[in-house]
């Protein structure tokens, strides 16, 4: 009778740890709401200046009869000028296209200014005749955070502990 007393309470010890203790973790993904704020593509901003200046320069023309002679001259030329001024609060790329007409012929200039926050450069473009000009300006672009929140899902792996008996039942 002893023997089946003690034979008794193995089987159930047995049986409780087949039940009750957890014999490995089961892994698998869950699809989990969280809030994420909501961002737009904006362009960088920025200033612009444009006007027209006349200067100066030197160059060596033929003179004479026979144009045989050279002589350095005072030349009055036009410039077309662009300011541009990064007025955001970070670093970026400005495409500057200067187009027109030159004593009748058209002309274009593109140049890309990397610009500091609240830094300003200028675009020249020099002729001697300045017929009439036209820019562009592209900035790049920053992602700026709307202030709205908006309800995302990503896949978590969660974990759950399987008994000795789950694991004969349901996984095998």
């Amino acid at each position: 009778m002893k023997s089946l007393i003690v034979l008794s309470v193995i089987v159930i010890v047995l049986a409780l740890v087949v039940c009750l203790v957890p014999l490995r973790e089961e892994a698998h993904g869950v699809m989990v709401d969280y809030e994420k704020p909501l961002t737009k593509i904006v362009a960088l901003s920025f200033g612009v200046n444009d006007y027209m200046r006349t200067d100066t320069i030197e160059e060596y023309r033929k003179v004479g009869s026979c144009g045989c002679t050279r002589k350095l001259v005072e030349v009055p030329v036009q410039v077309a000028c662009l300011d541009i001024k990064n007025i955001d609060d970070i670093p970026g790329q400005f495409l500057v296209t200067l187009s027109g007409f030159e004593a009748g012929s058209p002309f274009s200039q593109t140049v890309i200014l990397s610009l500091n926050a609240s830094e300003q450069k200028t675009v020249e473009y020099q002729a001697e005749v300045i017929d009439c000009w036209d820019y562009e300006v592209i900035p790049n672009v920053k992602k700026v955070e709307t202030g709205e929140l908006i309800t995302a899902q990503r896949q978590e792996i969660r974990y759950k502990r399987v008994t000795v008996l789950d694991y004969f039942l349901h996984y095998r």
